[in-house]
């Protein structure tokens, strides 16, 4: 392939993310899929739980999106989910629940609605970065803060949740990740800070209920693979 062949493919790359810290960038996403996880035949569990046991295992980032009316149910009775490979379990999960479907993006994985996607993923934000940070909250906060998220918030009516951090202090002081995007979702945004990062997964959570309209971004699974 020639220089000037290449230069569309160039231009393309640059107008999307560029993170730092992100080993699994390196990998094919067929060689992430291809990872091992262990069977579990599990009465009771959430889609959302079968999800984040099979993205633990295999140790690959991802997200999760779930809406939230008055009722919030999402049990899925008997999954079972096969020991083989990550796209087995993906596979499995989504045949169980076909409300749902899994979506690769250059390394992450997202469990989706098959039939809408709330629309403040879908909001296109033209520049967002979060320089040096070290936990995925402030990256976070720094997406929020773009224009085009507040001008949506606006819109749609939507206010931020109140959100609870919990979990053990970590035994080192975290290592700071960079994230730089161009043209991109909502949602690619989150994809990109988890892949920066190095391990996680973040859950969406909109609620509409008793009136009010909100919604969270949390990271229900962390690790670090650098």
């Amino acid at each position: 392939m020639s220089r000037l062949e290449m230069l569309p493919f160039l231009t393309i790359f640059t107008l999307l993310c560029q993170a730092a810290s992100a080993p699994i960038q390196s990998r094919s996403m067929a060689e992430v899929l291809q990872r091992h996880v262990v069977g579990s035949n599990v009465e009771e569990e959430t889609i959302e739980g079968a999800f984040l046991t099979a993205m633990g295992q295999a140790r690959v980032s991802g997200g999760v999106i779930r809406r939230i009316d008055c009722k919030d149910v999402l049990t899925v009775k008997k999954l079972s989910v096969p020991d083989g490979s990550l796209r087995d379990a993906l596979d499995r999960i989504v045949e169980r629940m076909p409300t749902y479907r899994w979506q690769a993006d250059q390394g992450v994985v997202n469990l989706l609605a098959v039939a809408e996607t709330p629309p403040l993923l879908d909001v296109r934000i033209a520049r967002y970065e979060a320089e040096n940070v070290e936990y995925l909250q402030a990256a976070v906060a720094e997406l929020e803060a773009c224009p085009e998220v507040h001008q949506a918030l606006s819109a749609l009516h939507l206010t931020s949740g109140i959100r609870i951090l919990t979990g053990p202090a970590p035994l080192k002081a975290p290592t700071p990740f960079t994230v730089r995007c161009r043209n991109v979702t909502f949602r690619e945004a989150l994809n990109a800070i988890v892949r920066a990062h190095g391990g996680a997964v973040w859950e969406y959570k909109e609620r509409h209920c008793d009136g009010a309209n909100e919604f969270w971004v949390e990271f229900v699974s962390q690790w670090r693979t650098q």
